[in-house]
């Protein structure tokens, strides 16, 4: 089983590709394991004060083949 330490290094690095240097404005706000779906979802929401044309940030990780999906919050 992929353990939520694992699951947010993953996302971390996923989320530094898409965001480019803007990461540095972003925090890590949640990290949740759904057994059901078997992964991890792990949220990242600017920083204050928060741009205006900048959403939060949803990796998935699968916990089975650590593959990484990430969706931005409208």
């Amino acid at each position: 089983m992929l353990r939520q330490s694992e699951a947010v290094a993953l996302a971390k690095a996923a989320a530094k590709q898409e965001l480019g240097r803007s990461f540095d404005e972003f925090e890590l706000t949640a990290a949740v394991f759904d057994p059901t779906g078997n992964s991890w979802s792990v949220t990242f929401r600017p920083k204050q004060p928060r741009v205006p044309s900048e959403g939060c940030v949803v990796v998935f990780v699968r916990a089975d083949t650590r593959a990484t999906d990430i969706r931005r919050c409208s």
